[in-house]
């Protein structure tokens, strides 16, 4: 009788000490479900910057019947075009290479047989790169002055002046910083919305930074933008 009082008594202290693991586990999942509570949150930073370079190749063609005549016309217009750039403040140092090609239009395979007026049709590229953002776009805006003294000027897609922002690096860090205060500011507003407060840092993410035109008649004018992604804990 006394042997099956104690193994009765050891099999409910056993049953009490399960139960009381089970309970302890239970809140200890509980706990910890309540501990990972998250929010992610994204944050932008933005700014407006001007262009601080400018890469502009201006081209023209020349045509004759002979190479002598037509690099007789290629020197001619050259200085002209140079000269033109100096007048409107463009440094020398700034026209960083010339280029030429010549097409021999009796040479062409396809053309209907119509007859041409010159054999020989030259296309010049003078490549500007200068940090002078305002000589170029004052440079740029007065071409009609070089097509007054007979330079025939070629203006298509593949010409098109750049206007570049190359000081990223100098103003990153304020940027992060800026984007990481603007998503804690999302958090503490989805916090308060749910009655939480907001924890420490679980993740974060720089996102990608990106310089666009502010609009498509002002490519000087750039748009620089950040988006940050933050994980942050939630407490009660």
């Amino acid at each position: 009788m006394e042997k099956k009082l104690t193994t009765f008594f050891s099999a409910l202290v056993l049953a009490a000490g399960i139960a009381g693991a089970g309970i302890a586990v239970c809140f200890g999942l509980i706990a910890g479900k309540t501990s990972n509570r998250t929010v992610a949150v994204r944050g932008l930073a933005e700014r407006e910057v001007d262009a601080d370079l400018a890469i502009w190749p201006l081209t023209f063609t020349v045509a004759a019947n002979d190479m002598a005549a037509l690099n007789a016309a290629v020197k001619k217009d050259s200085e002209t075009v140079e000269a033109y750039l100096l007048k409107n403040n463009v440094s020398k140092a700034d026209i960083v290479k010339q280029s030429i090609s010549v097409d021999d239009e009796s040479q062409r395979l396809y053309g209907g047989g119509e007859q041409r007026p010159f054999r020989y049709v030259g296309k010049v590229t003078f490549l500007i790169r200068s940090s002078n953002i305002d000589a170029v776009k004052t440079a740029d805006r007065h071409l009609r002055d070089l097509l007054a003294q007979g330079v025939l000027l070629v203006r298509d897609y593949e010409y098109q002046t750049q206007f570049l922002f190359n000081g990223l690096n100098e103003i990153k860090p304020d940027m992060i910083a800026e984007a990481t205060v603007n998503a804690r500011a999302a958090a503490d507003q989805f916090a308060k919305d749910s009655g939480s407060r907001v924890g420490r840092i679980k993740t974060a993410t720089q996102g990608l930074f990106t310089i666009t035109d502010v609009n498509a008649a002002m490519p000087e004018k750039k748009i620089v933008r950040v988006v940050n992604t933050v994980e942050y804990f939630l407490a009660d």
